[in-house]
């Protein structure tokens, strides 16, 4: 059996052949039991479900009327029964691999252990078998919760992917995926930093810090907080063009790293901030906020060419 719940319910035969669904009640009851699959579902969760919280004084019995007709449809299908009753309601068994949801959030899990190359691949697969919206076609209560959390993992699982593209050098062919998910994801500020070192890797600056300053704008207006820490250290080191995000080299890409041998040595990070940066911001406006960050910068580099230090990180912020 394939269950397919990453997009309009389809359910198929051992055979691969599709499965007929009687009506919305009958989708919406396989639904929420796939939605549990190997756990119980109650009789009152599902009459719930099914008609709300006024349900006819039939409804107990019209449910088993519905689950015993699923049954039926389920096992002619299969080799096995995948239904049965278990108190206090019903569970719908499902092997290893035969509900894509499951079979998506173990691709996921099964990347994070894995090098870049099959990170891709893995994420990849899991990313295809989406299809659509989860349970796409039927009301939103029957999986508010559990869409949200399956659409939660399946941006975590493009954002990894992306990560594992950015250390094999692809960021050529990144950008104008990654535009259009950071244009219907404003607030992923993960996804507006992967864009702005794509953009940045393509030769592409003052793109890339447009994109920080909008990002920023955003924030400030939508829940009034400036950037995460990262995102303003990735905007700095943009901005003074650091080594450490270059695009990598063909070696780096192709062997693994091998162990450091070098000593520890100090390293020293000086912090500065522009004081009433957001107010400023907002007075002043992007474009003439960015010159007098520059401005900002470049008295900082000035100063701190006047200085000696063992090692010296190369951010001012």
């Amino acid at each position: 059996m394939e269950y397919r719940i990453l997009g309009p319910l389809e359910v198929l035969g051992d055979d691969g052949t599709p499965v007929a669904l009687a009506g919305m009640r009958e989708r919406t009851l396989l639904a929420s039991l796939l939605l549990s699959a190997n756990h119980v579902v109650s009789t009152d969760r599902l009459i719930d479900v099914l008609w709300g919280e006024e349900p006819p004084p039939s409804a107990s019995n019209a449910l088993q009327v519905y689950v015993s007709k699923l049954r039926r449809k389920l096992e002619s299908a299969s080799s096995t029964s995948p239904i049965r009753t278990q108190h206090p309601g019903y569970v719908l068994t499902t092997l290893p691999g035969e509900l894509d949801a499951a079979r998506f959030e173990e691709l996921v899990r099964l990347s994070e252990t894995t090098g870049p190359k099959e990170a891709v691949a893995r994420l990849g697969e899991a990313l295809s078998l989406w299809r659509g919206d989860v349970l796409a076609g039927l009301a939103p209560e029957v999986s508010l919760a559990d869409s949200a959390r399956l659409d939660e993992l399946r941006l975590v699982a493009i954002e990894r992917r992306v990560e594992a593209e950015l250390s094999l050098g692809l960021h050529d062919e990144l950008v104008a995926g990654l535009e259009s998910l950071a244009s219907k994801n404003p607030l992923r500020e993960q996804l507006k930093g992967q864009l702005m070192i794509a953009l940045y890797r393509c030769g592409r600056q003052a793109d890339a810090l447009a994109v920080y300053r909008r990002t920023r704008t955003t924030l400030a207006e939508e829940l009034g907080i400036d950037p995460s820490k990262p995102l303003q250290d990735l905007e700095l080191a943009i901005l003074n063009q650091a080594p450490e995000i270059s695009a990598p080299t063909v070696d780096t890409v192709e062997q693994p790293p091998a162990a450091s041998t070098r000593s520890e040595v100090p390293l020293t990070f000086l912090f500065t901030d522009i004081e009433g940066s957001t107010a400023l911001l907002r007075r002043l406006g992007e474009d003439v906020y960015a010159e007098v960050l520059a401005q900002h910068h470049s008295l900082i580099r000035s100063c701190l060419a006047t200085l000696s230090f063992p090692r010296f990180s190369g951010r001012v912020g």
